[in-house]
């Protein structure tokens, strides 16, 4: 994956960040960003002729100075990509960091599971 622009300019002054990748999520990730308020520092979208926007690239910026660059893969905005990019030295945050997401995302599906099942 391309690095984005947003990010080459942030290394000028911060030195090069490490990149994890992650391939092929459902929309529920991006969606826990928004709900969480995680800073959106870039995004790069378009209109349709119908007036509804569809996101094509998202950059958020975490506490811990993370930057998750989120690709949109489908035509639906249901299929993400992911590369979060960071410090070597902040790797231990990141794995927490990640391990808090992945916890997240599976009690919101059991969550959402049960929900529906009792409706």
């Amino acid at each position: 994956m391309k690095k984005p622009k947003y990010i080459k300019n942030i290394e000028k002054t911060e030195g090069i960040f490490s990149i994890m990748n992650f391939h092929k999520f459902r929309t529920e990730m991006y969606k826990m960003f928004e709900e969480k308020k995680t800073p959106k520092v870039f995004e790069k979208s378009f209109i349709h002729i119908d007036g509804s926007f569809e996101w094509v690239e998202l950059i958020y910026k975490t506490q811990q100075n993370f930057y998750l660059h989120m690709v949109n893969e489908s035509e639906d905005e249901t299929i993400w990509s992911l590369t979060i990019y960071y410090k070597p030295e902040n790797l231990n945050e990141l794995v927490i960091f990640i391990r808090q997401v992945l916890k997240q995302l599976r009690d919101d599906t059991i969550n959402n599971g049960r929900t529906k099942a009792e409706n």
